[in-house]
């Protein structure tokens, strides 16, 4: 006996579907796998949706998985004035249909059904409603019952993305927007000639939906567990200055032992800084790198970061213009003040050797400007490898104590990841 072919395919984002279905767009998909689908639109739309109204949220709520798209068509057929929570289920469902590579048959033809009942909607006065059988509602559940493996997938759809989470600074007199309290630090301005005060962005790639983080104010538990999600599973990007990264690290002091996948930039461009001026344009590249912000930083990875599996360091085509001409790779990972301002006297590690003191990390490097000149590749190479063998002899220095923020402070050099030792403070 055939399978039924019950499962439409969709490659991609965007995806149109032909005017006529053929074998090739349709599959066979279990129950199990269909139940999952539906289960996801509807946690995620009310999770994410702001215009429902309240009674339908109630109904929602109510119906089984399957059955939220009838519930639709009946709060329509019923007289519901305003459908703009329309656009937000048909934008999540499309959504979870790129994420699960499909989805069920029946449910292009219920949503077809939608449409047309929002286009062309009845008159409950003069047309009259079908008396359908009722259907048994089935009381609701207890999230935190759900399997954890059903609840880690959940999160991951929510929270997690493809592209990195990119992390930079703001341009000096732009105020972000947001209820979240961000750590601020001083910059130089090169056109006043002054310290002027600025914060940090967070933002994500393009084509990317966004993080919406309603779930972690549902409470204390769920918070806990989509923050390991959250930080565990992303790839965080620190494009701008140190200081930004910093004050990132401290806002979140509670949550360094969870992060697994780092990215950093380190500028050698003499260039004046230049921020961001909103929370979409591209991250500039910043004023050369501070080494005692970049030297905390390690300092904190060091002592703090016991998850810490990816370190990806990038360095910006400056790098190469810094060397008069390359001598090898261990002759510049033992270089004194390799790409620090001239004024700088300090006998502290350069930034490679501080790289390097990530013991038992998978440390990789990228070099912009390489311009598949054979000489260079093979330079960046070898100089990965020195990393990765320093980095291998290296103890392992993080311990299982929780790191915490005690100072509540909100200026960066005031605050107690900026002490003496550059480790954070336990609580």
């Amino acid at each position: 006996m055939p399978l039924p072919m019950n499962w439409i395919k969709v490659p991609g984002y965007r995806h149109i579907l032909p005017p006529e279905l053929t074998s090739e767009d349709l599959t066979f998909a279990k129950y199990d796998k269909i139940h999952e689908y539906y289960l996801f639109v509807k946690l995620v739309w009310l999770i994410r949706t702001q215009a429902l109204p309240n009674d339908l949220r109630i109904e929602v709520r109510e119906s089984t998985p399957a059955d939220v798209c009838r519930t639709l068509q009946n709060a329509v057929k019923l007289g519901a004035m305003d459908t703009g929570w329309a656009d937000e289920y048909f934008t999540i469902s499309e959504e979870v249909s790129v994420r699960m590579s499909g989805f069920p048959k029946e449910f292009l033809i219920r949503q077809r059904r939608l449409q047309s009942l929002i286009s062309n909607p009845p008159n409950p006065h003069t047309e009259s409603v079908p008396q359908s059988k009722p259907t048994k509602k089935l009381a609701g559940f207890h999230f935190l019952r759900l399997p954890d493996a059903v609840r880690q997938r959940i999160y991951r759809f929510i929270l997690v993305r493809k592209s990195d989470i990119q992390v930079g600074d703001f341009d000096f007199g732009v105020e972000p927007r947001g209820f979240f309290r961000r750590t601020e630090y001083s910059l130089y301005d090169s056109k006043e000639r002054r310290q002027r005060r600025t914060t940090y962005t967070v933002r994500l790639g393009k084509f990317e939906p966004p993080i919406n983080f309603n779930v972690m104010l549902l409470n204390k538990t769920i918070c806990a567990e989509a923050q390991k999600i959250f930080y565990g599973e992303n790839r965080f990007a620190f494009l701008g200055t140190a200081e930004s990264a910093l004050s990132f690290f401290h806002d979140r002091a509670s949550r360094l032992d969870t992060l697994r996948k780092i990215s950093m930039r380190y500028s050698c461009s003499t260039k004046s800084f230049k921020g961001c001026y909103n929370a979409t344009c591209p991250i500039p590249l910043p004023s050369m790198t501070s080494a005692p912000a970049w030297r905390r930083i390690f300092n904190l990875f060091v002592h703090t970061s016991i998850g810490l599996e990816d370190f990806h360091l990038v360095l910006d085509d400056s790098f190469w213009h810094q060397l008069p001409e390359i001598k090898g790779a261990e002759a510049i990972f033992n270089k004194p003040r390799l790409c620090e301002p001239s004024y700088n006297l300090s006998n502290d590690r350069n930034f490679l050797q501080h790289v390097a003191r990530l013991g038992g990390v998978n440390i990789r490097l990228t070099i912009d400007g390489e311009g598949g000149r054979r000489e260079r590749v093979v330079f960046r190479r070898d100089l990965e490898q020195r990393l990765q063998q320093h980095g291998f002899k290296r103890p392992y220095l993080a311990d299982d104590t929780k790191p915490e923020c005690t100072c509540r402070k909100k200026r960066l050099f005031e605050c107690c990841i900026w002490d003496k030792q550059g480790k954070m403070r336990r609580g």
